[in-house]
């Protein structure tokens, strides 16, 4: 009897010891294969991850090289045009047959069609200016004699002072006439009447300052001045050609500044905005032209006060702090629509207006707006806005511009 209770223990303890090798094999094939199962599953991830990748590299070289149908260029080089020009909108054609291009939508029409609306951005830096291109647009009235005359004591100092801090300056002084014949008087209680007779003479000896006539650019550009006073359309035509012989740098920082007292093409007192038709019209060229070409303006708005002489005779003066025009004290009409549309200018322009009326100088204004101005200069960006939580997969590529540089276009894709 005993030996057959041994017997029995010894076999419930074979079948327990084989289900637990049962167990324990089961166990192995189970980790086997989900270890099996999960290198399937990375092996496939990371083949689709790259395929993803390699899809995505190849929509981008697909779309570079694609044309665009009116202009015949392909995207790769829209696009650069678009880094150079600093605006989406490409006029390749000219002023009589423009072929006005808007790369934006074109770009979107694309790249949507390969990754989907709003699963891409494209960023496009601007290139970075280098050096400050000044131009200043002189009224050469009567009542403006002591402004020029000042500008040729200001000037060299200042001049002088960025060169020490490094900065690249240049500064154009452009005459609305080819000369003015100044006559002035200390004030009404002396005889002694200054004369000077205001070239381009006067500024030769002022190294990195030229001097012209702004007729000599006129046969460049689309907007002639009508009057002495005609700095809007001043500054439509130094937009358009740019300063000196050369005009603009292609990343110079592009600078105006109209000096005057008066409204564009005169009539500042007894003017209101409805009565001023002609005069608007050209401070709307001049804003206009500076936008599109890049130019901040920075207005000067003269003092219209003081005395002006009309020859050498010391009683052809008129005190015009007392003189009125139109029941209005002549110096008193600077103070209005003169000051509102010159800074309507610099506002519309990025620019800001200089009141010299104030106590304030050129040369200080000058000053000022080199080194407190802002010119940051952000890149230009098209498609979506980059989400977060996603993965981004990313493309640079080498883009050439018009003059030969090059810009390191970004494109990003998420699914």
């Amino acid at each position: 009897m005993m030996k057959m209770r041994n017997i029995k223990k010894g076999q419930a303890g074979e079948i327990l010891n084989f289900l637990i090798l049962v167990v324990v094999v089961t166990i192995i094939i189970i980790v086997l294969k989900s270890v099996v199962v999960d290198q399937k599953l990375t092996t496939q991830g990371t083949g689709q991850s790259a395929q993803e990748e390699a899809s995505f590299r190849s929509g981008v070289n697909a779309f570079m090289v694609m044309t665009e149908d009116r202009s015949g260029k392909t995207f790769l080089e829209l696009l650069g045009y678009v880094g150079f020009l600093e605006n989406t909108t490409v006029d390749l054609g000219g002023p009589k047959n423009p072929l006005v291009i808007n790369v934006d939508e074109e770009v979107a029409k694309r790249l949507d069609a390969i990754y989907g609306e709003g699963h891409w951005n494209l960023t496009l830096p601007i290139p970075h200016r280098s050096g400050v291109q000044i131009f200043v647009v002189a009224d050469t009235s009567r009542s403006m004699c002591d402004d020029i005359m000042a500008l040729k004591t200001e000037v060299p100092d200042i001049l002088n002072e960025l060169k020490k801090e490094g900065k690249d300056t240049t500064i154009d002084l452009y005459f609305l006439e080819s000369q003015a014949t100044c006559y002035w008087k200390d004030n009404m209680t002396t005889s002694i009447v200054h004369t000077a007779t205001v070239t381009c003479a006067d500024f030769a000896d002022i190294p990195d300052f030229d001097c012209h006539a702004i007729s000599e650019k006129e046969t460049e550009c689309s907007y002639p001045h009508t009057t002495d006073e005609d700095w809007g359309n001043g500054v439509a035509c130094l937009s358009e050609a740019g300063p000196g012989e050369d005009g603009w740098n292609d990343f110079s920082i592009r600078i105006g500044m109209p000096l005057s007292d008066e409204l564009t093409a005169g009539s500042e007192c007894g003017c209101t905005e409805a009565g001023c038709g002609t005069q608007r019209k050209t401070l709307d060229k001049g804003i206009g032209s500076a936008k599109d070409n890049k130019v901040k303006i920075f207005p000067l708005k003269a003092d219209s006060c003081g005395v002006i002489c009309f020859s050498n005779n010391p009683n052809d003066c008129v005190d015009l702090t007392v003189e009125t025009t139109g029941g209005v004290t002549y110096c008193d009409c600077g103070k209005g629509l003169l000051s509102e549309w010159m800074t309507e200018m610099g506002n519309e322009t990025g620019g800001e207006m200089f009141d010299l009326s104030a106590g304030s100088s050129a040369s200080d204004s000058i000053r000022d707006m080199v080194y407190n101005q802002s010119f940051a200069r952000e890149p230009v960006r098209l498609g979506s806005q980059i989400p977060e939580g996603k993965r981004i997969r990313s493309f640079i590529v080498a883009t050439p511009m018009p003059n030969f540089e090059y810009l390191n276009l970004t494109l990003k894709q998420w699914n």
